[in-house]
């Protein structure tokens, strides 16, 4: 008897959290289930890219192994995977490193140098723990010509990422955030 028969954990209460190769764990969580009963939710956390296939959907995380997949791209093509593979893709500061205060000379003035190679693939389930503390930390928008700190669109919020995401959000969202924690900006503060 498996969790999901027994009813010791309702089906509508998992949400499977996976950060680099613990997310592409998940995705294969949710390939080797039934075809009748699929994860609700699983939360990517920048997803791990060196040797992982972008074509080969079988070997990697993909938006059909449940049924909600948000996915935070932090360092996007670096550590983290280059393109979207989820239901939602949310892109901090563009999704790529380096992320605000991830940059050597900050680091190596906090006396944190060591932290220099992955602090942006890291910052995804730092962004993601800030979400579960404050839901709506992260507003995200739309905007579909985005260029990181060149975007060109009026920032309107259209969800939040982190633990408030939704299966009603669809799509690539983006969103600034600071360079310390609290990381979250304001919707005022997005516009800048």
């Amino acid at each position: 008897m498996t969790f999901h028969e027994s009813g010791e954990i309702p089906r509508e209460n998992l949400h499977v959290i996976g950060f680099s190769l613990g997310c592409h764990i998940a995705s294969m969580a949710g390939k080797s289930l039934p075809e009748n009963v699929r994860i609700p939710r699983i939360t990517a956390l920048d997803p791990a890219y060196p040797e992982f296939p972008i074509q080969d959907r079988t070997k990697r995380l993909a938006n059909t192994d449940a049924d909600y997949i948000d996915v935070i791209h932090t360092d996007s093509g670096i550590f983290g995977f280059p393109v979207s593979i989820g239901h939602s893709d949310f892109y901090p500061n563009g999704g790529r490193a380096l992320q605000p205060g991830c940059q050597p000379s900050y680091l190596a003035s906090q006396q944190i140098v060591e932290q220099v190679v992955a602090c942006s693939h890291v910052r995804a389930w730092k962004l993601y723990v800030e979400s579960v503390i404050n839901p709506s930390a992260f507003p995200v928008t739309r905007c579909q010509k985005w260029g990181g700190e060149h975007k060109q669109c009026n920032f309107t919020v259209d969800g939040y990422m982190g633990f408030a995401s939704n299966p009603n959000m669809n799509g690539k969202y983006y969103l600034r955030t600071g360079f310390k924690y609290p990381y979250g900006l304001t919707v005022a503060e997005q516009q800048i």
